[in-house]
């Protein structure tokens, strides 16, 4: 049986404030309370092994400032130091898009600590081994380049596909959240070689509320208007893998929020709904790098991750 990777640091970042789409305050659920229900689930499996992510903060941070502009690096830095309370800067939300995330104290600290996570699995990748799990908190999607958004800062997936691509492996990107990864897109805009792949339910009706088309010819975008059942969406990832199956390595941004009774979801997967997308992944035959996401339903989380790892098993 094929051992899965993990990699977790707890961060006791907290977040006090969020924004809906109209610009108002409303429940923060980017908690570290989710990210140890996924822990737990990931846990109850035997072939799930550990490790930490602090060997990678260097790399992590080198891998950043290749991915993100270097005047919003310096605002996350800046803005995450200061002690007077959460900063909101419409600067730096994507284009159109109504600003949603400050930037409260230790963000910058803990979006890095994320990213190390994520790079940490790429190198375990690199390594040897099969598969690997990037338990990041915060979640990374939505933050491109010189943007922020949606509980997002710094790009993980983004971060994993960078180390992969200077180990000289072919790799490519899918995002199996609840949401668009626009900031994915976003930072793969200019990396031609890399195939960026989203499935999400419709951004007119979902974050990041507006119309989003792909950014370069390397990615498809497949938006559901109607919550899909497991076998629609099954069947419609199914049907856009095959290039995948050519690469060396598969990143997957990887969300819960697809299960029933997510706050920010709204479709109607139960948690056995990933045992079966990660058996689809596994199918490929390719190693596989997932990038924790999104997720808020907290009672269905850790059965929501021991069903993907056990799909893996």
């Amino acid at each position: 049986m094929p051992a899965v990777t993990a990699v977790h640091d707890a961060s006791g970042f907290l977040l006090s404030s969020f924004r809906d789409r109209e610009g108002l305050a409303m429940p923060v659920r980017e908690t570290e309370a989710r990210i140890e229900q996924v822990v737990a689930g990931l846990r109850s499996c035997d072939h799930v092994r550990w490790m930490s992510a602090a060997s990678a903060a260097e790399q992590a941070m080198e891998v950043t400032r290749r991915l993100h502009a270097p005047e919003y690096l310096a605002f996350l830095a800046d803005a995450s130091a200061a002690t007077a309370g959460d900063i909101l800067e419409p600067r730096f939300a994507e284009a159109g898009v109504v600003p949603d995330t400050p930037v409260t104290p230790g963000a910058y600290a803990a979006a890095l600590q994320a990213v190390s996570a994520a790079v940490a699995a790429a190198n375990a990748l690199t390594g040897g081994d099969r598969y690997a799990y990037a338990v990041c908190r915060p979640p990374g999607h939505h933050a491109g380049r010189a943007f922020m958004g949606g509980y997002c800062y710094l790009n993980n997936a983004g971060a994993a596909a960078q180390v992969l691509r200077d180990a000289g492996q072919r790799v490519g990107v899918v995002d199996v959240d609840f949401h668009h990864g626009n900031g994915t897109a976003d930072v793969l805009r200019h990396v031609p070689d890399v195939p960026f792949l989203s499935l999400h339910a419709s951004t007119l009706d979902a974050f990041p509320y507006r119309e989003t088309t792909p950014r370069g010819a390397n990615q498809q975008f497949v938006a559901f208007r109607a919550p899909p059942s497991a076998d629609d969406y099954l069947e419609r990832l199914a049907d856009h893998l095959g290039p995948f199956r050519h690469l060396d390595v598969i990143i997957v941004s990887i969300g819960y929020d697809l299960v029933e009774g997510d706050p920010h979801g709204g479709w109607h997967m139960t948690p056995g709904f990933f045992q079966r997308l990660s058996r689809l992944f596994r199918e490929t035959d390719r190693p596989l790098c997932f990038i924790q996401e999104g997720g808020y339903a907290l009672p269905q989380l850790a059965a929501c991750a021991r069903e993907l790892a056990l799909g893996l098993a």
